[in-house]
């Protein structure tokens, strides 16, 4: 109640309660039902994009695992342009790279054992040579050590029960060395 000045009066309004909160109960109603609606709206933009991404991220890390065991591994796909995208690119560089390097080394290994074994076909050609041969012939390397006596060596320098790793004699002193063109002996002390 408020009083009315200048009168002995007061002045009374009287509203029914559910007239003056019946907006505000609307109001809030209104804005409970818009604030669900966005919140669900939210929600599913929210796990769009979540699933969209673990979607990549979970393709990625299993092409990554894949190579790592040792397989080739598929290409991912790649149909994002952020980040992410640009990942599962760099991923698919990469896989192409090592599967490059990879093949270039097994053609490289195969080249390698297939020389290897022509070293041994050839080796075992000249062995057979060097040691059907009636002259005799003693390979050293460069610091003097014997590498090689064929068994015809072996009977002129009297050691014929010497093997290559047996070197207990001096070969210098057992052998009278020759120059290869002139036959002229070469002194011990001109060798290595």
């Amino acid at each position: 109640a408020t009083r009315i000045p200048g009168t002995p009066w007061q002045l009374l309004v009287d509203y029914p309660e559910s007239a003056v909160v019946a907006p505000a109960w609307t109001f809030l109603w209104e804005m409970s039902a818009t604030g669900a609606f966005f919140l669900l709206i939210g929600g599913v933009l929210a796990g769009t994009l979540t699933s969209r991404l673990t979607t990549s991220v979970v393709a990625l890390t299993a092409a990554a695992e894949d190579m790592a065991a040792g397989h080739d591994g598929a290409p991912v796909t790649v149909n994002r342009r952020d980040e992410i995208g640009r990942l599962g690119h760099a991923f698919n560089t990469m896989r192409d790279r090592v599967l490059s390097t990879q093949e270039h080394l097994q053609r490289r290994a195969a080249e390698l054992t297939e020389s290897e074994m022509a070293l041994h076909r050839q080796n075992a050609i000249l062995e057979s040579v060097l040691f059907g041969m009636t002259e005799g012939v003693i390979i050293v390397d460069t610091a003097g050590r014997l590498v090689l006596l064929n068994k015809a060596a072996r009977e002129i320098g009297g050691i014929a029960g010497a093997t290559d790793s047996d070197t207990p004699w001096n070969w210098r002193t057992s052998f009278t060395p020759r120059h290869p063109v002139t036959g002229e002996p070469i002194g011990v002390e001109d060798l290595p």
